[in-house]
């Protein structure tokens, strides 16, 4: 082989190897910039960033998001807590809700003039017991679990009595007796249960699952919170109980 060709294959060796460098560096380039991407958006920074990728997230709910351990208002239940001193055959249950409203301090009694999202009593202050969160953190925990905003901060929980027929599922299933919701509305349901839905959809700016149970943006293992409930407008309700949030969980 003569110098000329040698060198010429030595060059083509050197071009070759410089392009796979290049190849290579862009490479490693390219996956460092869509790791980082994809990263950044499994990680949140603040509570708020948590919570706005909750909403987003929770706006295509799909079959895998159906939770089949919902708890069902029904007799079969042992963990709800009834109202003995009604009639067998219609006893009220007792839920919860969060709230600052001054009325339920006020009256026993009371006719709601709109809709009450509640859980089953005595589900947030069990649920919150397990998880053992410091006193300084039970706020933000509350929000985390309730799907709610992280600056939000209500004054008490509110026990009360309330008839089952008062109560729906916010989702397109709405029947409360069964241990799962469905993503379709069921043949025979009413329009106004569509109507309401779907305005809800269209309004509705919180992490709202759709499927019958609280987002909970703030466990890394599950975004199922607890199973919640709306109580009619109009319902009549009876407080049971009115408390402090930190009372209340202590």
């Amino acid at each position: 082989m003569n110098k000329s060709a040698a060198v010429k294959k030595n060059g083509a060796g050197f071009n070759l190897k410089a392009a796979r460098l290049i190849l290579i560096l862009f490479s490693m380039v390219f996956m460092v910039s869509c790791f980082s991407s994809d990263d950044a958006s499994e990680i949140a920074k603040t509570p708020w960033d948590a919570y706005n990728r909750a909403v987003v997230a929770s706006k295509n709910p799909t079959a895998a998001d159906i939770c089949k351990t919902l708890s069902p208002v029904s007799a079969a239940n042992s963990k709800l807590i009834w109202n003995t001193e009604d009639p067998a055959e219609n006893r009220r249950v007792l839920v919860s809700t969060w709230a600052s409203w001054p009325g339920y301090s006020q009256s026993k009694k009371i006719g709601l003039v709109r809709e009450v999202w509640v859980t089953l009593a005595p589900e947030v202050k069990d649920a919150l017991k397990k998880q053992n969160v410091p006193g300084s953190d039970i706020i933000l925990r509350i929000d985390q679990l309730l799907g709610m905003p992280p600056n939000k901060s209500e004054t008490w929980f509110v026990e009360m009595w309330v008839r089952p027929a008062d109560l729906f599922r916010p989702a397109p299933d709405r029947e409360i007796d069964d241990t799962e919701a469905s993503l379709t509305f069921p043949a025979g349901t009413p329009q106004s249960h569509i109507d309401w839905f779907n305005n809800q959809v269209k309004t509705n700016s919180y992490p709202w699952t759709r499927l019958g149970y609280t987002y909970d943006w703030g466990n890394p293992s599950t975004k199922v919170g607890l199973s919640e409930y709306i109580i009619k407008v109009s319902s009549e309700v009876e407080v049971y109980k009115v408390s402090p949030t930190l009372e209340y969980l202590n």
